[in-house]
């Protein structure tokens, strides 16, 4: 949080000129140096609630994620603001809008300074809440929730990945407990919850296994034991790890592929719901 407030400090001297500089919505990208976002606000009548920071998958964008109404329209309805970020794009190494992953490739932006600088330019132009911040995002921008809230878990009351973890060389240990809510497909083949070797563009990566991960948060949070709650119905299998030191695990594993499955917003939101009014007010 020490970081996430010296950002939002400097960040702060700014606000005249970024005022200035009108962005937001499906059209208008943010521009800072280091990249761009989007931003929709909740409609005016409606209380602020928290702030969902949402990155796209491998080849998206933040432009064409900000405009899904299935997505972000159910956020905004609840009280969300929505920040869509873009992914690093890299045509001379092959890279179509992807994110710097911890996965032994040499990238050349740091994403998670990027995600920081991001959400202090939109704290600065816009009047979020950041107190209540949410890192969410799927595929490869799942993976990229998860090294962005282990590096930075203060910043952040939750994490809810879809369909995406940590890559190898696998990160060993966080800097925090987090509240996390990781979905993923029982089927999916594309981030298979059993890791795979596969090679991009010429370079060999090898993406983790799922439950590996998980239990790298299970440690930090301090909850190594038996889940506490075990759900099974209708093909969904859930674990929740709700007795940790410090910090929880919800697990769902829907039958589908790798996809966003259906419910998954209301849910997501009701849980991030949860966090908030647990949070200081």
């Amino acid at each position: 949080m020490k970081r996430l407030a010296l950002a939002l400090a400097v960040t702060g001297c700014l606000t005249a000129a970024a005022a200035a500089q009108e962005c937001g919505g499906v059209e208008t990208p943010c521009e800072i140096e280091s990249g761009r976002y989007f931003i929709r606000l909740p409609d005016p009548g409606v209380a602020a609630q928290g702030t969902v920071l949402w990155l796209h998958g491998y080849g998206g964008s933040g432009r064409s994620d900000i405009a899904s109404a299935g997505l972000v329209e159910p956020m905004l309805a609840r009280g969300y603001a929505v920040i869509a970020a873009d992914g690093l794009d890299w045509p001379e190494k092959g890279v179509r809008t992807d994110w710097g992953v911890v996965d032994g490739f040499d990238w050349r932006r740091d994403d998670i300074l990027f995600l920081e600088a991001v959400i202090a330019d939109a704290a600065a132009r816009f009047d979020i809440r950041t107190d209540r911040l949410v890192a969410s995002g799927f595929s490869r921008g799942g993976s990229m929730v998860w090294d962005l809230v282990c590096a930075r878990p203060e910043a952040f009351i939750g994490a809810a990945p879809i369909s995406g973890g940590f890559w190898e060389p696998m990160t060993r240990s966080c800097a925090g407990p987090v509240h996390l809510f990781h979905t993923h497909g029982f089927t999916d083949r594309t981030v298979p919850l059993e890791g795979r070797k596969a090679v991009f563009n010429g370079f060999p990566f090898h993406q983790g296994n799922i439950l590996e991960g998980l239990d790298v948060w299970r440690e930090t949070d301090g909850c190594m034991g038996a889940a506490d709650v075990d759900l099974a119905a209708d093909g969904d299998w859930e674990k929740h790890w709700t007795s940790c030191e410090s910090g929880s695990i919800v697990l769902w594993l829907h039958p589908g592929g790798h996809m966003i499955p259906p419910g998954w917003v209301d849910r997501m939101l009701d849980w991030a719901d949860a966090l908030a009014a647990d949070a200081p007010q």
